[in-house]
């Protein structure tokens, strides 16, 4: 099998569970991540026994739904390779637009920075390296996920605090340190709307990191309302994603809790982020 070939065999193989569009997309980008990998130039040159061999082991997980993320490795975010598995969340865009708001709004500013739900480590680590005078923290219930986290910290070589911490019992923490800045991507779907999403996120991606109980989705931004009132710095600000359908609830929330509080959309029109900062 030559590099052509074998890039035609994993395009049709996609070809019978994706559309076209798709099918093309993920079969270009895992095969310029293949061929990188294997400094194997494109073209007419034969794959060897070994190479033909992991195209094809890789093909099938790609051909179960397993999303290309979690079989390179390898996700990109704020200009940086990240490394995923399945005990973290593929970083998605709009995440990627929070920090890249966070670090224009805080550029001059010398500023701590909690990152509840670290997960890959995505923002708190692209906040570290490129905010200046930032010192963050990351936290996350999950050991494993504070693993991925600390690899990444070390691949991209950062430096920042990564710890397993359950942000819902925050209040058995002896913590007593205020930030300038804190920023979450919690769990925010409801349970009952599993079925409706693409199964190649609910069969691959951390169920832990994605959805909450169908009684109370809002659950983790009641708890960074109140912890924010006794740890967000006097003229410090909360920068959060949270589900569309949610926005205006957690608005509503914060305000209720004594913060100012804006609604902002994210690149596709939806109302994504809620910014917070004490009256």
């Amino acid at each position: 099998m030559n590099v052509k070939n074998g890039s035609l065999f994993l395009k049709n193989l996609l070809l019978t569970i994706y559309p076209v569009g798709e099918a093309e997309a993920i079969a270009h980008n895992y095969m310029n991540w293949f061929l990188a990998k294997d400094k194997t130039d494109a073209g007419d040159l034969e794959l060897s026994e070994e190479q033909s061999y992991n195209l094809k082991e890789d093909s099938k997980k790609l051909l179960a739904g397993t999303p290309l993320q979690y079989v390179t490795g390898e996700a990109y975010f704020y200009k940086e390779s990240f490394y995923v598995n399945n005990d973290v969340l593929i970083p998605r865009p709009e995440t990627e637009e929070l920090v890249d708001i966070i670090i224009k709004e805080n550029t001059s500013k010398h500023v701590k920075i909690l990152d509840i739900g670290t997960g890959s480590g995505c923002i708190a680590i692209s906040l570290q390296k490129y905010l200046n005078n930032a010192v963050v923290e990351g936290i996350d219930v999950d050991e494993k996920a504070v693993a991925v986290a600390k690899k990444n910290a070390e691949n991209l070589e950062v430096k920042l605090q990564l710890t397993k911490r359950d942000f819902l019992k925050w209040k058995q923490w002896q913590n007593d340190k205020t930030y300038d800045i804190i920023v979450s991507n919690p769990p925010y779907i409801p349970a009952k709307e599993m079925n409706k999403m693409d199964k190649n996120v609910t069969d691959h991606e951390p169920h832990i990191a994605l959805f909450v109980e169908n009684e109370d989705p809002i659950i983790f931004y009641r708890e960074i309302a109140n912890f924010a009132k006794m740890h967000l710095a006097q003229k410090g600000k909360i920068y959060l994603e949270t589900h569309y359908d949610n926005a205006e609830t957690v608005k509503e929330l914060f305000e209720e809790n004594g913060f100012a509080a804006i609604l902002r959309k994210d690149m596709s029109g939806n109302e994504r982020f809620v910014f917070c900062s004490k009256k």
